[in-house]
């Protein structure tokens, strides 16, 4: 079997078949191999009538398979930031990025389901911890943000306090912030500057 090709030794079978068809050994042609494609998948029983005949695997090639992991998959760290909307609401309280860690992924083989193919059956990851963190004061990423002209911070509830955390910094296009009065009160943007 080549792990790289995807290739192995096939049986073609012309007649209907029926029964259980032991694989007592399997010669994996590049043994030194530790990458296998996340969809490895090579066909062993190839019947070209309708046949019911299956694999099976030997004690020692059980042994074999499951003393070999290959990495199927890997993915390096990665970050992304939330976008900041055209219309933000004064109940969200922040804006994020969201970066993930390395992540590793390692499988075994075994059998298909349809028990005629040798496939990954096993996968476990390793690393891929996920971190959220703020980008801060939402009013002041709203004011910094660089993606839009036009933005908006605003509230609908005239009982509203919106508590500025940060300095705003320079406004960059146009930042509109709206609050709401009524006859039970007005919107407030307090700021805990000096």
């Amino acid at each position: 079997m080549n792990l790289a090709g995807q290739t192995s030794d096939k049986i073609n079978l012309a007649n209907a078949s029926s029964g259980t068809l032991t694989i007592n050994s399997v010669n994996i042609i590049d043994p030194a191999t530790t990458q296998i494609d996340k969809n490895f998948s090579v066909q062993v029983i190839n019947p070209a009538v309708e046949s019911t005949i299956q694999l099976a695997l030997s004690d020692a090639v059980q042994t074999q398979f499951a003393s070999h992991k290959y990495i199927s998959d890997y993915a390096g760290e990665s970050t992304t930031t939330d976008n900041v909307l055209a219309t933000t609401l004064w109940a969200q309280d922040f804006y994020e990025s969201h970066t993930t860690t390395e992540r590793t992924e390692y499988s075994k083989l075994g059998l298909s389901d349809d028990k005629r193919s040798i496939t990954i059956t096993e996968r476990r990851e390793d690393g891929g911890a996920h971190f959220d963190t703020s980008l801060g004061d939402t009013l002041k990423v709203v004011n910094q943000d660089t993606t839009l002209t036009d933005e908006s911070f605003k509230t609908s509830n005239a009982s509203d306090v919106y508590t500025e955390k940060e300095e705003l910094g320079v406004t960059r296009g146009n930042v509109i912030v709206e609050g709401v009065v009524d006859s039970t009160g007005e919107s407030v943007v307090r700021s805990t500057m000096d």
